[in-house]
């Protein structure tokens, strides 16, 4: 068991890092580029056509391992801060935060239960700006690479290729005519696949509803235990009456 001053001691620490983790992770966010990649490969339309090297851009980071490093950082924190306020408070202010009949926190002090509020909207500022899946695209969830990908799209690759038109056809008389004209041959097609890290819509809008309720409950505690019954404590006339006996 730790001491409460070897919890404060290392308290700003904790602080410190988990700031700079979700900072550095809120930044992520707005790059969405980074969630998203795609292989795209090129079909001669026969075997003698030209043949062109595969295409890739890889998915750097997803939203699961995104959300894990922000639950890793605040948990270490939440632990560090209520291990304080757990131990400097009187017993009596205290309240468990309970949503559905689950005690997510049990008999917290109203200190902690305040941090805990404001720690809360941050994370739920967070989560808004997690990026979403495009849904103009239908993804489903390849569980081998652990991302979502898009069905396979075909496109075509042409080529302007140059015939002679006949305009006037030789004759004993006359020379006939011809123009030169370019046309668009297809040669191939590019199969696409596109992946994707980001967070589908209906879970992003399941974890906000549930981030909303978790602050709802988390301020009901608050009340709850900042109407319970504490007992005076008269310290100011001694205090004084030292300081001006």
């Amino acid at each position: 068991m730790e001491k409460l001053n070897q919890i404060v001691a290392v308290e700003k620490g904790v602080r410190a890092r988990t700031q700079k983790t979700i900072t550095d992770l809120h930044h992520l966010t707005k790059k969405p580029l980074l969630f998203n990649g795609f292989v795209r490969q090129y079909e001669p339309v026969n075997a003698e056509g030209e043949h062109l090297d595969e295409e890739r851009t890889k998915v750097q980071f997803d939203i699961s391992s995104v959300l894990q490093s922000m639950r890793h950082a605040f948990t270490e924190q939440m632990d560090i801060v209520a291990s304080k306020d757990y131990g400097n408070v009187q017993p009596t202010a205290r309240a468990s935060v309970e949503i559905d009949g689950v005690v997510l926190v049990k008999d917290a002090p109203v200190p902690f239960l305040l941090y805990l509020e404001k720690e809360l909207v941050d994370i739920q500022t967070f989560i808004n700006a997690l990026p979403e899946l495009d849904i103009a695209t239908d993804w489903t969830k390849n569980e081998q690479l652990g991302l979502w990908a898009s069905r396979e799209a075909r496109t075509v690759r042409t080529q302007k290729v140059q015939d002679k038109l006949v305009l006037l056809e030789p004759t004993t008389e006359h020379p006939g005519k011809a123009e030169i004209i370019t046309r668009d041959v297809t040669v191939g097609h590019w199969r696409t696949t596109k992946y994707s890290g980001a967070i589908p819509l209906r879970a992003k809008t399941d974890l906000v509803a549930k981030i909303h309720r978790l602050i709802d409950a988390v301020k009901k505690a608050r009340e709850t235990a900042n109407n319970a019954d504490v007992a005076r404590i008269n310290v100011g006339d001694n205090i004084l009456g030292w300081l001006l006996g």
